[in-house]
């Protein structure tokens, strides 16, 4: 079922991928911002819509930023780095205002969020599971089916 469109990305969603729609629903594209025009290539169904990779960057979006991490991508531990700080904090609180109304609570005050600046502590954590013995990294690309090396240590 491996269908190539042209699509722009309208929203960011719940898991930090952009959201693009047409006539079937919505499509689901990792490392993408809103406005971001790509080709992508449809793959397999994903919750109520279906999970897209991109082939091509056609025209980024006005919020996107070169991540900080070298793992960016390839780790899974930072979905939203590649958000510049403006659209970041307004993903994030997005999240927490829809988790608030969720319970009731829309017209709660929120201060504004504070944005730290880009560290190691991330990539100082592996989500490892044991096997045999040894252990196996975990994340989005071993997740796919394509584990990375990882040096682990003590």
């Amino acid at each position: 079922m491996s269908e190539l469109v042209e699509l722009t990305v309208e929203t960011i969603g719940a898991r930090g991928d952009g959201v693009a729609r047409d006539a079937s629903g919505p499509i689901y594209i990792p490392f993408t911002v809103p406005g971001d025009r790509v080709r992508a290539r449809i793959e397999d169904a994903r919750g109520e819509g279906r999970a897209a990779t991109v082939i091509e960057t056609i025209a980024p979006g006005p919020g996107r930023a070169v991540p900080p991490c070298r793992h960016f991508g390839v780790c899974g531990g930072c979905a939203l780095q590649h958000l510049d700080a403006a659209l970041y904090a307004e993903t994030k609180t997005a999240v927490v205002r829809a988790a608030l109304a969720h319970h009731g609570l829309a017209d709660a005050p929120l201060r504004p969020l504070k944005l730290l600046p880009p560290c190691r502590a991330g990539a100082e954590a592996l989500r490892a599971r044991s096997v045999a013995s040894r252990l196996e990294p975990r994340g989005h690309e071993a997740e796919r089916g394509r584990p990375r090396d990882a040096a682990i240590g003590r």
